[in-house]
């Protein structure tokens, strides 16, 4: 079976897992995709790219989809001046762990290829609430200079601010 992002075990013989430290772990990870995130766009408006992300969503239906594909490209271009690409993803099982869903799985081979510079998803919770899987998404994400973003009245968890 094929993994996101063909992430297999020989994908990760040079991942070292961090150390666990204390405190809140979804808290630290929100960090470190908001510090991944800034590195990149910082990185991109130096080298004078734009900026394109792909949508991802996660819903069971078709009207779920295009409201959520809807929603995710209003902020992208109307708050963020960053072209869509003309590439949308969508999965339909949330329950379906992360690194193997196909859709997401596309998005990061699409962004990854250059098509795309990020990733944009309605929050973590449409992804996962795994920390280790999200961590992994996190690190291939940067190795690979894309960046994933969320909208931003939404937390990491999903919860309104």
């Amino acid at each position: 079976m094929t993994r996101l992002c063909d992430l297999s075990v020989s994908a990760y013989l040079d991942y070292e897992e961090p150390p666990s430290s204390p405190g809140n772990r979804a808290a630290q990870l929100a960090g470190l995709r908001n510090d991944y995130m800034a590195e990149l766009l910082e990185e991109h408006h130096r080298s004078g790219r734009t900026i394109t992300v792909a949508p991802y969503v996660v819903a069971t239906t078709g009207d779920e989809r295009r409201a959520g594909l809807a929603q995710l490209g209003r902020f992208a271009k109307v708050q963020q001046g960053w072209p869509v690409t003309g590439s949308s993803f969508c999965d339909f099982d949330p329950e379906v762990p992360l690194e193997e869903r196909r859709a997401f799985g596309a998005a990061c081979r699409y962004a990854s290829l250059g098509f795309a510079r990020g990733i944009l998803a309605t929050n973590r919770a449409a992804l996962t609430f795994d920390d280790a899987a999200y961590e992994r998404v996190l690190t291939y994400l940067h190795k690979r200079r894309v960046f994933l973003a969320f909208l931003p009245l939404l937390d990491e968890q999903g919860a309104t601010s």
